[in-house]
């Protein structure tokens, strides 16, 4: 009898645990949503990439193996806190720098210090909407760098001031980066 009550009460505190983290979700202040909506209708603002979450191929395993990602870093989620990496909105314009992981599918000219993803300039089909019921902002533009590569950027800016972008490129894998939303460095 004794452990029949244990194996309930084991089974309630449980059950209520669950139930008080199913319930923190993580909410945004409300300065945090006027600054938010500021930067979006003023068009000025910063993702700084905090991770990038290449797709896992042969390659970037290969890479892995053999201990050339920072430490904390697994194939598919690498940690790149330190690199120039961010896309900055400024006006009608986009500028942006990333670090890539990843396999390209079609060779250009790149100089050798520029071998990750760099565009600048006026993007095309820029939108960004709010979305109600998911309480966040999402975003796509179309950009080509000065090599003449294309890139595809979609991405959702949260309430919380997180943010989750995916470039697409015509000459190299997909990769996803992670990071967080700032005020861009010299604000007109």
């Amino acid at each position: 009898m004794k452990t029949k009550n244990n194996v309930l009460l084991i089974a309630v505190v449980l059950a209520l645990l669950s139930i008080a983290c199913a319930s923190k979700k993580a909410t945004a202040s409300p300065e945090q949503l006027a600054k938010l909506q500021e930067m979006v209708d003023s068009n000025a603002f910063r993702l700084d990439a905090r991770w990038a979450n290449p797709l896992a191929t042969q390659t970037v395993n290969a890479i892995a193996v053999s201990g050339l990602l920072p430490l904390g870093s697994t194939p598919n989620r690498i940690d790149i806190f330190g690199m120039a990496s961010y896309i900055e909105f400024k006006n009608d314009s986009v500028f942006g720098i990333l670090p890539y992981y990843g396999e390209r599918q079609f060779t250009r000219k790149y100089p050798p210090t520029d071998a990750g993803i760099q565009f600048k300039g006026v993007p095309r089909d820029f939108e960004i909407a709010f979305d109600e019921k998911k309480r966040q902002y999402n975003f796509n533009f179309d950009i080509e760098s000065d090599t003449g590569e294309g890139f595809t950027v979609n991405g959702i800016l949260f309430e919380n001031m997180n943010t989750t972008f995916y470039v697409n490129s015509t000459d190299r894998l997909s990769i996803a980066y992670s990071g967080s939303i700032k005020d861009p460095i010299d604000r007109e």
